[in-house]
């Protein structure tokens, strides 16, 4: 006898399972477009059960799917958010090429010191595409974070200043703004 095939919704329930939800989760990848709705409908909730909202955070993320950036951010951007979901919807975006919420949050005064480190962390992980983030991060908290400020230094001193446009914007940043310069009419 065949064995039926779950269907998105047996699949998604399974995620609250803390022994299916790896299984679900990687059966989901599968299941691309037709999973999307419910798997949204997961991100946006609120409760107790919050490891269901990271399974499906990593699913809409590594499946690729754009449509999941507003819930991301909406999670990620919520200072009334859990820690950990904020930090889940980090790491979905960075792995869905959105670097830019994430360094917001990382700058604004909506992030605890712990939640921007972990971000720090997340994006000192990546590949050197995120260096001119870590600089701004590096440049923008070193005043009032030391932590944020030595891990993003540690991770641009290991691999990602090695890019001619980091160099630049790392001397740029360390220099401060230029003053303008005079025009004169000649």
């Amino acid at each position: 006898a065949e064995e039926e095939t779950p269907s998105v919704a047996q699949l998604c329930d399974q995620l609250y399972n803390a022994k299916t939800a790896y299984q679900a989760a990687q059966t989901l990848l599968t299941r691309g477009e037709e999973a999307l709705p419910k798997l949204l409908g997961i991100v946006g909730e609120r409760g107790d059960d919050i490891a269901a909202r990271g399974w499906a955070m990593s699913v809409l993320a590594h499946h690729g799917d754009s449509a999941a950036i507003p819930a991301l951010r909406r999670s990620l951007q919520d200072p009334k958010e859990q820690p950990i979901v904020r930090l889940w919807a980090a790491r979905s975006l960075l792995i869905l090429g959105q670097i830019q919420p994430i360094l917001q949050i990382s700058q604004s005064g909506n992030a605890s010191p712990s939640l921007r480190q972990a971000i720090t962390k997340i994006l000192s992980k990546s590949g050197p595409e995120v260096g001119p983030a870590l600089i701004e991060i590096m440049f923008s908290t070193h005043k009032n974070d030391a932590q944020i400020a030595r891990t993003a230094a540690a991770y641009l001193g290991a691999k990602g200043i090695d890019s001619p446009a980091n160099r630049r914007l790392f001397l740029e940043r360390l220099d401060g703004p230029k003053p303008r310069q005079k025009k004169t009419w000649g």
